[in-house]
């Protein structure tokens, strides 16, 4: 096998070796060296490698330099997906020319973006044209894009430097699905998005994420050229990810906007589509598909008012349609109702496609565009009604906006299976990479949730756990605070506010609190609010305090700031140095049946008649409190406390799984009034 070996791939990264003479601030890591052998060994010999490498590890490099020897030694395309675009960035604009550099290697490689990245010629020049009228912020994000998207090589929106408030904006300009007209389009030999797919085929190295991954999947592998070889970071969320791109929707807004194109009411006036095409031609008969129109328009509000009825008192963001709901009176008015708007919308589409008929095809490419997507939604809405609802191996539930439907929608309980027979299958090498994928150093959970459990017993499947090699004794402690009230209780988020006044005065800011509920948040944060006010402390709160990137940089702006969030905040923050010495994690981060996720992951087990709390709830939530704490020791140089406020850690036999995963060995439990006296010591 040409010039390619574990031994050469690990000598680059030895004390004095490649790496160290060109990439900066390199430091050489025998955990590194390993996992990088490892993966090295793995594509080799075609096999599957699950990784798990701690804070520290430097996982990045450890793949993406096995990965690019192996294309270019090769000649064999290696696709490196990721959770995160900023993850996804780092590696195409610091990583890749860091190892090009050092390796003396002209290396193709390309990175693939969703379609809402790319310029669309069409919607822009219908623009310019005055086929579209702009409020006046959407004519200034216009003029401040105009000679950018004229002298444009790429139409990539990341070239564009625009304040948030103008670039928000930019769906006006933006690739999409619903509106493309494919090959009609007269642009279509200037699209920017079809010359990204085309430069996929000449390259090395594809970087991509897991979103767009998962896109090829649902349209046949027809946007990644052919390839054997994936390498999966942040693997740990592929799963989750699958389960929310590989659902299908029917969605009321998005039903009611496409049949508005054909037809409107507009100050009395009625305008649309149809109607401009009997202004073209007088003859053209569109009284029926008029009608239709409307009538589908009605029922489809109809038939999500219906569903809205269910909704009253469900004060959740979703309902999962269990057979005991979906046997309820409303619902089945409502899948009556349903069952007429889906038979008026055959009528629609065949309607419209005689109107197509009549008129030159290529006159009117929008025609062409509006019955794909309203067979599309057509499509959807069967499978989710007509075929998944009541399944074994589906789970089918209404989103919901304040006490409104607002789409209903299918994914599969076995996501693994679909990744293996549409993903893994394919694959000669898969290496999944990740800082939190073990629980008690154990990786079965994850294996068996993505769906790798058959290369288990063919011995095809490695899994290797390299732990950071921070030292955590002496960087880190985490305290269990014994005598909180119970998550549930009526006081709890009172309490939390009032220790958190405590924490605050002790550490002088500095400090990130991740909650698992929009309530406890809002309700911790108005109790907080005043006293941060009054010591000077800025407080900064998702959903209150502006976009994550905002409320990270007014954080570090701040050596004193109080970050406080939900999900995002668990996995997706990197603050390193003094920037953070306080971590409070409110509640242990179990999910809600209610959540159809969590459902999905129930019912899996209870059709294996398995508990699913020992083998899903728990070690989920397991994951989730790795990521959380990971938050908190992100260099050599780190050091800080973990606060835990939910006394189940300690109350409850399960809470050692907990433990047990994490680095921080460092646990004391203590009471409230204790605390203070102890972080001062600490700090």
């Amino acid at each position: 096998m040409a010039s390619f070996s574990p031994e050469k791939i690990a000598a680059y990264f030895a004390p004095q070796g490649l790496l160290q003479k060109f990439v900066t601030e390199y430091k050489y890591r025998s955990e590194q060296a390993e996992l990088a052998a490892a993966i090295a060994g793995a594509l080799m010999e075609d096999r599957f490698l699950v990784a798990e490498a701690g804070t520290g590890v430097g996982k990045t490099l450890a793949y993406l330099l096995p990965a690019i020897e192996w294309a270019k030694t090769q000649h064999e395309k290696v696709v490196i997906t990721t959770k995160t675009r900023a993850l996804q960035q780092q590696i195409i604009e610091k990583d890749i020319p860091d190892l090009k550099r050092a390796l003396q290697m002209d290396i193709a490689c390309v990175e693939a973006k969703g379609r809402d990245n790319y310029l669309c010629w069409n919607k822009y020049i219908e623009i310019l044209a005055g086929k579209r009228a702009l409020k006046p912020e959407e004519q200034e994000f216009m003029t401040a894009v105009l000679k950018w998207a004229e002298n444009t090589k790429t139409g990539d929106k990341k070239e564009i430097s625009l304040k948030s408030s103008l670039l928000r904006h930019w769906h006006l300009l933006a690739s999409d699905r619903r509106s493309c007209l494919r090959n009609k389009c007269q642009f279509h030999d200037k699209c920017f998005r079809l010359k990204m797919i085309k430069s996929l085929e000449k390259a090395d190295l594809i970087i991509t994420n897991h979103a767009m991954l998962l896109s090829d999947i649902l349209v046949d592998n027809s946007i990644l050229p052919e390839y054997k070889y994936l390498v999966v970071d942040e693997a740990h969320a592929l799963e989750r990810e699958s389960f929310d791109k590989l659902a299908l929707s029917f969605v009321r807004e998005e039903i009611t906007e496409v049949l508005k194109v054909l037809e409107f009411h507009d100050k009395g006036f009625k305008r649309g589509y149809l109607r401009q095409l009997r202004r073209k031609n007088q003859q053209l008969a569109i009284d029926e598909s008029l009608t239709l129109t409307a009538k589908t328009a009605d029922l489809a509000e109809q038939f999500f008012n219906q569903l809205s009825l269910g909704l009253r008192k469900n004060d959740s963001f979703s309902l999962v349609l269990t057979d005991e709901i979906t046997e309820k009176t409303w619902f089945k008015k409502a899948f009556e109702i349903y069952s007429d708007w889906q038979h008026l919308m055959r009528l629609l589409i065949n309607s419209l496609k005689q109107l197509s008929r009549d008129i030159e095809e290529e006159e009117e490419p929008e025609l062409f565009n509006i019955i794909a997507v309203l067979e599309e939604i057509s499509d959807n809405a069967f499978c989710i009604m007509d075929e998944d609802l009541g399944t074994e191996a589906k789970i089918v539930w209404i989103e919901t906006g304040g006490e409104q439907a607002i789409s209903i929608s299918s994914s599969h309980v076995r996501i693994g299976e679909i990744l293996d027979n549409k993903l893994y299958a394919k694959l000669s090498g898969l290496i999944m990479l990740s800082a939190t994928l073990a629980i008690e150093d154990k990786f079965d959970f994850f294996i068996e949730k993505v769906g790798l459990s058959q290369y288990t017993g063919t011995e095809r499947l490695d899994c290797l756990l390299e732990k950071s090699p921070f030292d955590y004794k002496n960087q880190a402690c985490l305290y269990i605070l014994s005598d909180m009230p119970d998550p549930k209780h009526q006081e709890f988020s009172q309490t939390v506010a009032r220790v958190m006044m405590k924490l605050l005065s002790a550490a002088k800011g500095r400090t990130m609190v991740l909650f698992t509920a929009k309530k406890s948040l809002s309700e911790v944060s108005q109790l907080l609010r005043p006293f941060c006010e009054q010591e000077g402390i800025p407080l900064l709160v998702q959903n209150e305090d502006g976009s994550f990137g905002a409320m990270m940089e007014e954080y570090a702006r701040n050596n004193n700031a109080v970050l406080m969030g939900l999900d995002t905040f668990w996995e997706g923050v990197d603050l390193k140095g003094d920037l953070l010495t306080l971590l409070v994690v409110v509640k242990l981060p179990f999910r809600s049946l209610s959540e159809p996720y969590s459902s999905a992951g129930d019912k899996y087990f209870r059709l294996q008649n398995r508990n699913s709390f020992s083998n899903f709830l728990l070690p989920d939530a397991a994951v989730r409190f790795k990521q959380g704490v990971g938050r908190l020791i992100r260099s050599e140089t780190d050091r800080g406390l973990v606060i835990v406020m939910d006394n189940r850690l300690a109350a409850k036999a399960y809470g050692k799984v907990f433990l047990d995963s994490i680095p921080i060995k460092n646990t004391i439990e203590t009471e409230k009034d204790k605390l203070t006296t102890l972080i001062g010591d600490w700090l």
